[in-house]
């Protein structure tokens, strides 16, 4: 199916005009990517722009150091829109170091934020780095019960 950006662009651009006249193909659509932009996708709008004062930087796989109002900002700017064209730049991929491909869990975005709400983390388990669940304390627990002879 054809996409209005797609046409707007045959109308706006001779060379892909030309190449749609010869080969029939239309300008390529592109879904910005990468471990962060996958990772801000699944946390919800509301919850992204509760994450406060985001820093992108290399731990998260971008050159130099990036300061945002919130993780909300952060994601517009990584990802402009959700489909784009092939031929349309936008800033956040020239920043993006193509080599990063590890994994990146919530734990690392809320490393690099300002403020979050506390419980947030408990809301994307599936989201956060792997490892054994935390320790219960006394102050979790309330009483310790008596130990059995």
């Amino acid at each position: 199916m054809v996409k209005p950006s797609q046409l707007r662009r045959l109308a706006t651009s001779p060379t892909d005009f030309l190449r749609f006249r010869a080969s029939g193909q239309l300008p390529r659509l592109v879904r910005p990517g990468g471990p962060l932009v996958e990772l801000l996708r699944q946390v919800s709008p509301r919850d992204r722009a509760a994450i406060v004062g985001v820093s992108i930087n290399p731990s998260l796989g971008y050159q130099g150091a990036r300061e945002f109002a919130n993780a909300a900002q952060a994601y517009r700017w990584l990802c402009p829109q959700e489909e784009m064209l092939d031929s349309d730049p936008w800033p956040a991929e020239s920043w993006r170091d193509k080599r990063f491909t590890g994994p990146l869990y919530l734990d690392d975005v809320l490393a690099n934020a300002a403020s979050y709400p506390p419980d947030l983390a408990q809301h994307y388990p599936r989201l956060r780095r792997p490892g054994p669940p935390p320790l219960e304390t006394e102050a979790d627990v309330g009483e310790i019960p008596p130990e059995r002879p």
